[in-house]
């Protein structure tokens, strides 16, 4: 089963803070596996959820999160946020055979992106309606 987590990285790069559960920020390096104490959800709604907001810091070095809907996922100069899958298991394989039938599928008159979902699974999306920029249910995607 894949689990999200919520993490945040500095403009810089070189600090890094995960969600817990208490809803804090802890001092991480980035991409760490899971702890005991951190967020982790199975729904890639939830996360984004999360990722649709920004990160303060204060004087003192203390990180507070604030809803900001429909922002765009990183704004240069900000501490980014961003939802890291984390597996207890091999992730499946994605099929040639499948990548092959979506693309086939697809209208050469309309732009489309193709993209590979965490569980494996190809599909094609048109961009002005469903972006896929920090997309957490995404392992990839392409033009």
């Amino acid at each position: 089963m894949t689990k999200l987590s919520i993490d945040a990285l500095s403009p810089s790069g070189n600090k890094a803070w995960r969600l817990t559960t208490e809803h804090q920020w802890r001092k991480a390096k980035f991409a760490e596996p899971l702890r005991e104490e951190d967020f982790a959800t199975s729904d890639p709604e939830e996360a984004r959820l999360w990722l649709a907001g920004r990160l303060h810091k204060d004087w003192r070095g203390n990180l507070t999160w604030q809803p900001n809907p429909g922002r765009a996922t990183s704004a240069p100069g900000e501490i980014t946020l961003h939802a890291l899958a984390h597996r207890s298991d091999s992730p499946p394989l994605p099929q040639r055979e499948e990548l092959e039938q979506t693309v086939a599928t697809a209208s050469p008159e309309d732009r489309r992106v193709i993209t590979l979902d965490l569980e494996g699974r190809f599909r094609l999306r048109d961009p002005g309606e469903h972006p896929v920029s920090g997309d957490p249910a995404l392992a990839a995607h392409g033009d």
